[in-house]
């Protein structure tokens, strides 16, 4: 139990690593004012919470079939969470873009833990 929420916790936390350059850059090619410590808090907090929208999404709904069926299955997870997305965006006025939580809940609607997805745990599995 506790081995699959730490691998979710490393992609989470990967997840932030590519995000937080990427937002800087973007604040840097635009006029906005630049990125404060509460805008990182904030950056952290919506992939969290799209992370844990896609990983409850994939629970329900697994990642498995033809690829029409994928690509519905994508769409629902993206559709709604862009929505959520916008509404955070016009009543909350987060200071970064609220579009990051969709992307980390489309990222964690096709994460699977490792062993699910036949990759050995270990390197001796091998």
């Amino acid at each position: 139990m506790l081995l699959p929420m730490l691998s979710a916790v490393r992609f989470w936390l990967g997840l932030n690593v590519v995000l937080l350059p990427l937002i800087l850059l973007l604040r840097a090619q635009t006029p906005q004012a630049p990125l404060t410590p509460a805008g990182v808090l904030w950056t952290l907090g919506l992939s969290a919470a799209g992370f844990a929208l896609g990983l409850a999404f994939a629970r329900f709904w697994p990642l498995e079939g033809s690829p029409g069926a994928r690509a519905v299955r994508t769409a629902f997870i993206t559709l709604p969470a862009v929505g959520l997305a916008m509404v955070l965006t016009l009543t909350v006025q987060p200071p970064v873009t609220a579009l990051v939580l969709t992307l980390a809940a489309f990222l964690g609607s096709q994460w699977r833990p490792a062993a699910a997805a036949g990759i050995p745990a270990t390197p001796t599995e091998r």
